[in-house]
This record gives structure tokens, C-alpha cells and sequence, in this order.
């Protein structure tokens, strides 16, 4: 092979691998003109939206007060606050909460204290913690402001073991 005929072969794999490079180079810079122009166009979207809408929905404080601090207080022997919110109950010494229906989530409020139900304890079965991920076993005291969930309604529960408390619910529950 002559000399001339390699600087071709050379010539011709350069061109191939500039060719290769500028493709490259043109496809990586259309995405991110893409993304780009996409990312924009959602930050005018959201830019547009006014206050209230469905796109930015406002909550107001008295919303809060009544789900957060205990406005909507309940005293009844059941309930339902299945609908996704907390409802507040306020329980007295010796009540007793556990699940109506399907599984209970609950939330035991400051200056209140309980301890768990469960008539299964011979096989360690009880209440899930689900903020610190143990198992809370009969007779355990309830943890205040951890969300502990009743998994089913087979008489799990929580007893009230101080003058008065605040817990916070979320699904069927029976008050007895």
C-alpha cells in the first residue's frame, strides 16, 4: 500500500469520526433546547395561576384551626372520618377507641395519655407504630404524636388512662 493510499484511509476515518461528533453534538443540543423550552413553558403555566383556583388552592386558617387544633370535637359512641381528613375526639379516663370497620388510623395529642388494647398479645400482635416502625404491644403506653394505625376491626384499641385526651382519627371508630 502506497503511502498516499493510507493518508486517504486516515483522511476518510477523521471525516467519518467529525461527521459522527457533529451529529452528536446536534442531536444533545436539540434536547436540551427541548427540555428547556418544556421547562419554561410549565413555570409560565404555574406563573398563571391565581390564588384559589384548582391550579393553587388556597387553605385558610380557620380550615386549620378546625382539623388541626380541634374545633370540629366529636363525643359520640362512633363515627365515620373515612373521607381522608382527621376528625379531633376528646376522650375521658377509662373510654376505650378501637376500629368499627376496616382499619383506624390514630393520633394521640399532647397532655393526653392512653395504652393499648389488643387480645392478641399471646402472639405479639398489637398496634403499629408507624413513626418509630415497632409494634405496640397490650398495655403499652400510647406514644403522643405519632400516627399508630389499628390495622383491623377484631377489637384492637387504645384505652385512655388520664382525665381527658385528644386524638386525632382517620376512618370508622367506636367510642365505648
Amino acid at each position: 500500500m502506497s503511502m498516499m493510499s493510507k493518508n486517504k484511509d486516515y483522511d476518510f476515518k477523521i471525516r467519518v469520526i467529525l461527521i459522527a461528533f457533529a451529529f452528536c453534538l446536534v442531536l444533545s443540543l436539540s434536547v436540551m433546547l427541548d427540555l428547556s423550552a418544556r421547562a419554561n413553558t410549565n413555570q409560565a403555566a404555574n406563573a398563571n395561576a391565581s390564588a384559589g383556583s384548582a391550579e393553587d388552592p388556597l387553605i385558610t386558617l380557620s380550615y386549620l384551626n378546625s382539623v388541626l387544633t380541634g374545633a370540629g370535637i366529636s363525643s359520640g359512641t362512633s363515627g365515620d372520618s373515612s373521607s381522608g381528613i382527621y376528625i379531633v375526639l376528646e376522650l375521658r379516663r377509662g373510654q376505650r377507641l378501637r376500629a368499627k370497620t376496616n382499619s383506624l388510623e390514630i393520633i394521640l395529642r399532647p397532655g393526653g395519655a392512653a395504652s393499648v388494647i389488643s387480645q392478641h398479645a399471646d402472639v405479639g400482635i398489637g398496634l403499629a407504630d408507624l413513626t418509630s416502625g415497632r409494634e405496640l404491644q397490650s398495655g403499652d403506653i400510647l406514644p403522643v404524636n405519632h400516627a399508630v394505625l389499628i390495622p383491623r376491626a377484631d377489637g384492637r384499641g387504645i384505652s385512655v388512662t388520664s382525665d381527658i385526651a385528644y386524638v386525632m382519627v382517620r376512618g370508622d371508630y367506636e367510642i365505648f
